[in-house]
């Protein structure tokens, strides 16, 4: 199962930079959108120890999720003296864990910056996380305007992070190993990410974008196809079937 779980998590990264590389002349259909980034958190063995972040970046209108990595976090503070004891054995085995959130981001946003043409007129809405801002000026320069969210806001309908939230709650339920704090969790983070893109491949491609469109999928919304795919094509997936 495990070995599946790697060999189809591979392919639909494949599948989905593979189409939306082929867009070609259609790329103009990307102008002038709205896309969010956000990060989630999770962990890998232990929550307080080894927690894990997963940022995503999702198109607002449509809900297309161009995209997940996953990095390491530091170990919680205010441990309990049991738990840093463990913590300081870890570390004498280990090493000290690291702050991946940065390159995590990076890697998110890099991977979809070829999609996106300079004067295109896209806005990228994030929170106030102060490293989005060289991260994003690095990576996707003139591009795409930053608008920063403060979290204060109310997490309703009227918050313009609410797709963006809401995408995240829907991961949490659709990879099931994110959805209780002591079981069915990611073992290896290695594993969660290829679980993480057998779930954006199945949401982009297969699943409707809501109840009421049940023959429209968020990569028929976005412009990127036709039509909506069957769970045998996302399976058996290769660049020329799906010509």
């Amino acid at each position: 199962m495990a070995r599946h779980q790697e060999l189809l998590g591979r392919n639909c990264e494949r599948m989905q930079r593979a189409i939306l590389q082929g867009l070609g002349s259609d790329r103009p259909r990307l102008r002038g959108r709205r896309i969010s980034l956000d990060e989630l958190e999770t962990f890998e063995t232990d929550r307080r120890l080894r927690p894990v972040t997963v940022p995503v970046l999702v198109d607002v209108r449509s809900l297309f999720v161009f995209g997940a990595e996953v990095g390491t976090l530091p170990a919680r503070g205010n441990l309990r003296p049991r738990d840093r004891a463990r913590k300081d054995r870890e570390e004498l085995m280990f090493g000290r864990r690291e702050n991946e959130s940065r390159f995590a981001v990076t890697g998110v946003v890099r991977a979809a910056a070829p999609y996106f043409e300079p004067g295109s007129g896209m806005v990228l809405l994030t929170d106030r996380k102060q490293s989005y801002i060289g991260i994003l000026q690095q990576e996707l320069g003139q591009k795409i305007r930053h608008h920063r969210i403060p979290s204060s806001l109310a997490r309703g309908r009227s918050n313009p992070l609410f797709q963006i939230n809401h995408t995240l709650a829907s991961l949490r339920d659709g990879v099931s190993r994110l959805v209780r704090r002591n079981w069915a969790h990611s073992k290896k983070r290695q594993r969660l990410r290829s679980h993480l893109w057998i779930w954006i491949v199945w949401r982009n491609f297969v699943r409707a974008i809501t109840n009421r469109a049940p023959g429209t999928t968020c990569a028929m919304a976005l412009g990127v196809m036709d039509r909506k795919l069957t769970l045998p094509d996302m399976c058996r997936w290769k660049a020329e079937y799906l010509r």
